[in-house]
């Protein structure tokens, strides 16, 4: 089991212990045991550049999950993907909404994992159950810290 969360940008105050054990958490309530992601902290500008070299869509997004090809028989652990977080989108999206950066933060780490364990986010019906699914992770997750 691992989730690595790797904060290329140092815009943001993130203590990478605490980051990586809620992380881990999050890796938990989403039920994996053997699987691997990574969460990376990026600036805008390079996920806009994501965006468009692996979806064809040239404008800013708050976060990217791509889910990993694995082959059949791959043994375990199994690498489910990466997930991509702009450290701009946090800052704003944090004041827009009222809320602090660190919940933000979760909710996007959140919404990137609903998304690689098969959620989309294309209709509004997709939009209200991915929604509810990250707040059970960000619950889960941090129900689980409350215990450690």
């Amino acid at each position: 089991m691992s989730i690595k969360v790797q904060n290329r940008q140092r815009k943001l105050p993130l203590d990478s212990k605490r980051w990586n054990a809620w992380a881990s958490r999050l890796h938990r309530a989403a039920g994996w045991t053997e699987e691997e992601v990574t969460i990376r902290i990026v600036s805008a500008q390079a996920l806009r550049s994501m965006n468009r070299r692996f979806r064809g869509e040239d404008n800013f997004t708050d976060v990217l999950a791509f889910s990993a090809e694995v082959p059949a028989g791959f043994d375990s652990p199994r690498f489910l993907g990466d997930i991509a977080v702009s450290i701009e989108a946090v800052r704003e999206q944090a004041k827009v909404y009222g809320h602090s950066e660190e919940e933000e933060l979760k909710l996007l780490m959140a919404h990137g994992v609903a998304h690689l364990m098969g959620y989309g986010d294309s209709t509004a019906r997709e939009r209200r159950r991915i929604r509810h699914v990250e707040r059970k992770l960000i619950q889960a997750a941090d129900m689980a810290e409350e215990e450690d």
